[in-house]
């Protein structure tokens, strides 16, 4: 009788042991499969969004360059209308080339299509009065109203098909009237689409466009299903000319709850658990063996990455491992005696532990208990220590409760990176637009003028002096030096202006090159002292314009280097120093540096905040990035420079104190280096 008792008394320990395996297995497949699941969600996303980035990139870029060339036509015509009847066709045919995606370009004077280019296959369009065409009229008074470039479309094309409109209005020279007209560009929806990707897109995901004409979000969907968008979709907002699309990208079918080898790791875990109930059993049968058994099930679940915990039906703790143990400290007593949650919660309190309880003890306390009693439960936490742990719980069939906490600080701190990145990235687009644009209205600005320098005062003047019955020699002469001395001022600014917008964009190129490894070196001994003496003849009249002293210490230096990088990173710092330094001096020193040769750029400037200096050399980061920051600039000369002194093998680095100056130092390799 006693043996059968013991056997009884085996079998329920037995068929407890294998209900804690089985819970634990659970909890376990369950926690890993919720984070598997949402790691690959997060994943796709990614790829999705980085897929959205190229197909928007490609579609603005399509749309700028097909917008440029209408508005350049436009402002042909507005320069002088008498260019229609002249070279503007064959203009027009090099505008196109072979690589522009406008299927034609229309000229209304009166909103009245007269010319078309080129005229094969569009003589249906001659005659078109866009103001009798309800469909087109939208758009075009829309372009006037605005005085800008607008696209139009999907339309329904005089001449067959289907296209997307550029339209952009010309003013008028008449008094008694605001426009001269209107030029448009066609562009065909299935070619757009073609090049830009669309057509040919993964048959894996479905894509959508809305915003027809222009409107945005709330505008109507003209490429794809409307149902993309109520997928939960990633948006991407494509931006043109007074106007936007929004497309969207979704997985065919919906975002899937599992990721592709879902059914693998299932078997993984069920083979796992049944090996792990082969042995506590076998270990149960033999009495002498117990303790191996108990200590092999504390190790594997020590062995879990996460820190697991479980409490009884009572709210005792019953095991947790070294990872959970390890989250709350020495402070906390966790397993002598045996406690409650409620008094581990107390203590957590009690040595403040957690910042978010502070002052709040006891609501935060019932606050935790109501999580805690809940069936399913998550939530995240932030240690006094600085870091993040994520808490899910559920309710075993028991009516206990098991705990698993993991440490998530690294995806708290990327998660924070990646939008501290996204935000400097938004930033230096907002001020290479505003850097390109500035150059690009002098160009503009000046460019009529020039065009139609007749009109100019001084040649007025002349044209005065030449028709009076006898004209004055000095008279003529001194408006003909005042006619030259304008137009001269004229293309200078804009000389000026176009050296400027293609410094900005040679620096983008740079760094493009610099980031994809496609930027070469071509490193030689050369002597410091030159490259020193070329920059600082060359920002010498800079310097003395502001008052400030400008030179260098002669060191003798030879470095192993490209001379057209070091200087360029010269440049860079001497160019900077002047930028931010209103008084005082800039100096620029070379010093031995063991098998290196450390160059410093000093002044006595305005400063770096100690919070911006550690980011300065980031691509994408300026010190201000404000609207009202005291020097113009796209921010990219730092990172390209930081890109050059690393490909010659040094390092660069800086030392600032706000008001009262900074230094910028890096290393070049002497020759012989390796």
């Amino acid at each position: 009788m006693a043996e059968e008792n013991n056997n009884i008394s085996w079998r329920v320990f037995n068929m407890f042991l294998v209900l804690v395996v089985v819970i634990l297995t659970t909890i376990i497949a369950y926690v890993y499969e919720r984070v598997d699941g949402q790691r690959y969600r997060a994943s796709l996303r990614g790829d999705l969004t980085q897929q959205a980035s190229i197909l928007r990139a490609t579609m603005e870029g399509k749309l700028a360059q097909s917008a440029e060339i209408v508005k350049t036509v436009a402002a042909l015509i507005d320069a002088d209308p008498a260019v229609i009847d002249g070279r503007l066709s064959m203009i027009i045919d090099e505008l196109l080339g072979d690589d522009s995606i406008l299927r034609d370009i229309a000229i209304a004077p009166d909103l009245v299509v007269r010319h078309v280019y080129p005229l094969q296959s569009n003589e249906s369009v001659i005659g078109l009065d866009y103001s009798k065409n309800r469909e087109q009229f939208v758009a075009v008074s829309r372009a006037l109203a605005i005085g800008g470039t607008v696209v139009a479309g999907p339309v329904k094309l005089v001449q067959g098909g289907e296209g997307f409109i550029i339209r952009a209005p010309v003013l008028s020279d008449e008094p008694d009237k605001q426009w001269w007209g209107i030029v448009s560009g066609v562009i065909n929806t299935s070619t757009f689409y073609k090049l830009a990707g669309l057509a040919n897109h993964s048959p894996q995901f479905d894509i959508a466009l809305r915003g027809k004409d222009g409107t945005g979000a709330n505008g109507a969907v003209f490429y794809g299903s409307d149902a993309v968008f109520r997928n939960d979709p990633v948006l991407t907002d494509i931006i043109f000319p007074n106007g936007s699309w929004q497309m969207a990208i979704a997985p065919k079918g919906g975002w899937p709850a599992h990721p592709p080898n879902f059914n693998h790791t299932r078997l993984i875990f069920i083979l796992g658990a049944l090996l792990t109930i082969f042995f506590v059993l076998t270990a149960s049968r033999l009495a002498q063996k117990r303790e191996q058994a108990e200590n092999l099930l504390a190790s594997a679940v020590d062995a879990v990455d996460a820190g697991l915990a479980l409490f009884d039906e009572n709210d005792y703790l019953v095991a947790c491992n070294s990872t959970f143990q390890s989250y709350y400290g020495d402070k906390i007593n966790l397993t002598n005696p045996r406690r409650r949650f409620i008094d581990i919660l107390k203590d957590i309190v009690d040595s403040k532990m957690i910042p978010e309880a502070i002052g709040r003890e006891e609501e935060w306390i019932a606050e935790r208990i109501r999580y805690h009693r809940q069936a399913t439960s998550s939530m995240e936490r932030l240690l006094g220590d600085g870091r993040w742990i994520r808490i899910e719980e559920r309710r075993t069939p028991d009516g206990g409760t098991a705990t698993v906490t993991a440490d998530i600080t690294d995806l708290k701190k990327a998660k924070d990176q990646a939008e501290q990145a996204n935000r400097a990235k938004t930033e230096f687009l907002n001020t290479v637009t505003h850097e390109l644009r500035t150059p690009l209205t002098v160009i503009l600005g000046f460019t009529p003028l020039l065009a139609n320098s007749r009109e100019l005062p001084s040649a007025r003047k002349l044209q005065e002096v030449l028709e009076q019955d006898s004209p004055d020699t000095q008279a003529i002469r001194r408006c003909a030096d005042d006619l030259i001395g304008e137009i001269s001022r004229y293309a200078s600014s804009m000389d000026k202006a176009g050296r400027h917008l293609l410094c900005l964009i040679n620096d983008i190129l740079d760094l493009s090159k610099a980031e994809s490894g496609l930027m070469a070196i071509n490193p030689s001994a050369c002597q410091l002292d030159q490259v020193m003496q070329e920059i600082v003849e060359q920002f010498q009249p800079t310097a003395q314009d502001k008052g400030l002293t400008l030179n260098f210490e002669s060191s003798g230096a030879t470095v192993l280097a490209d001379t057209i990088r070091l200087n360029q990173i010269m440049v860079n710092l001497v160019g900077n120093a002047l930028k931010f330094t209103d008084r005082g001096e800039i100096r620029i020193t070379a010093k031995d540096d063991g098998s290196f040769v450390k160059v410093c750029v000093q002044d006595t400037g305005c400063g770096i905040p100690n919070d911006a200096i550690t980011n300065i050399f980031s691509v994408f980061t300026q010190a201000d990035n404000s609207d009202t920051r005291r020097a113009t600039g796209t921010g990219l000369g730092l990172a390209i420079s930081r890109k050059l002194v690393e490909m010659h093998g040094g390092r660069i680095w800086a030392e600032s104190e706000p008001g009262k100056g900074s230094t910028f130092c890096f290393t070049m390799p002497k020759p012989g280096h390796t």
